[in-house]
């Protein structure tokens, strides 16, 4: 189970970053997974990030998304703890303007149509 650990806002993309980590006992894929700020004004829409990476986190692993610019891979943090590091891609921060409270959103079901049974059988 994915937890929000840490926030930190920064005016800078590359120092902004959220922090989560693993905390339940089985792995978990990190794709379909989301990030969302609920919005305390109503003319800004909430920011949001959607993962894309189909890494699996490990029970007791973190996972610190920054807003900036970078390659994912994982690495250790200063304490010796792995962590999966990857960014949201922008040269804006997501975060730091906004001052509400932030969702992590997760999978809950996956639906894959089946092949038609004669389609199946012709390939």
């Amino acid at each position: 189970m994915l937890r929000i650990v840490g926030i930190k806002r920064s005016e800078t993309p590359d120092l902004e970053f959220v922090l989560l980590q693993n905390q339940g006992s089985i792995r978990v894929k990190l794709k379909g997974h989301a990030i969302v700020e609920e919005s305390k004004s109503e003319e800004a829409g909430p920011a949001m990030y959607l993962f894309a990476e189909t890494e699996c986190i490990p029970p007791g692993n973190f996972v610190l998304l920054k807003s900036g610019i970078g390659e994912s891979k994982w690495g250790l943090s200063k304490d010796g703890s792995r962590v999966y590091f990857t960014y949201a891609g922008g040269n804006q921060t997501l975060w730091s303007c906004l001052e509400g409270s932030l969702h992590l959103l997760g999978t809950q079901h996956t639906f894959v149509e089946r092949k038609d049974r004669a389609t199946i059988l012709s390939s």
